[in-house]
């Protein structure tokens, strides 16, 4: 497959690390935003780009307008009535919207600054950061003793803040993170003190974000790691 990224490439950004980005009352190539882009299963974090699965990614060129910086392998949140095109802030409701995945394989160093465009990862294999789940980043999600996300598990939202994250080490997760269910009775999100249930699984499904694809056998204690999974959201 010829993979066509339309000016912005994995692990990139519009206007990379050091150009100057426009202001709200000034932004550019417009006909940009919302264009669709389909890629490769590849980890281009990696020189070589390795190829992972060899499915096809699907992918939409989106600009950050939240007014922060906001990082890799993260759930967001399109602004109103901008779908598609324009995302305002991460994903931070327990079991609620989750539309898309910041490029996971930018650098966390440099994350997507407000007003630069970049893709936002939508249906197939995605890197995702696991939330870091409690003080001491020894308990894992799905579980309130140590274990592991598991292959299959279906994926949600987490609870967080909007406006703030972390790259590694804090016992505050922000937003952006997800969570994997755990039975019909709901899930278990993390919080700084532990573990605390989500909704039912009836009222969840219609926010189902996708599933773990590659399972882990301990905890990832630094957000700067990465799970596999496999998302199912809406596409283009």
């Amino acid at each position: 497959m010829s993979e066509q990224f339309n000016q912005i490439a994995p692990g990139s950004t519009f206007y990379g690390a050091t150009m100057t980005v426009p202001t709200s009352a000034n932004y550019a190539k417009l006909s940009l935003e919302g264009q669709p882009v389909v890629v490769q299963d590849k980890d281009y974090r990696l020189s070589t780009n390795s190829l992972r699965s060899g499915r096809n990614v699907r992918c939409v060129i989106a600009r950050n307008v939240s007014g922060l910086t906001l990082l890799p392998g993260l759930g967001v949140t399109w602004q109103a009535a901008q779908r598609f095109r324009r995302f305002n802030g991460y994903s931070a409701v327990v079991g609620g919207i989750c539309d898309g995945i910041i490029d996971p394989h930018i650098p966390p160093s440099q994350g997507v600054r407000d007003g630069d465009m970049c893709l936002i990862f939508l249906h197939g294999p995605c890197l995702v950061r696991p939330p870091i789940s409690s003080a001491t980043s020894s308990a894992a999600i799905g579980s309130t003793t140590e274990t592991a996300w598991l292959e299959g598990e279906m994926l949600f939202s987490q609870t967080g803040t909007s406006t703030g994250n972390t790259v590694a080490g804090s016992a505050a997760d922000g937003g952006g993170h997800l969570a994997v269910l755990t039975g019909s009775a709901g899930f278990l999100q993390a919080t700084s003190t532990g573990f605390t249930t989500g909704g039912a699984l009836a009222t969840l499904l219609p926010f189902k974000v996708g599933r773990v694809m590659s399972a882990n056998t301990s905890r990832d204690t630094a957000q700067s790691r990465y799970k596999l999974v496999d998302l199912e959201l809406n596409f283009i």
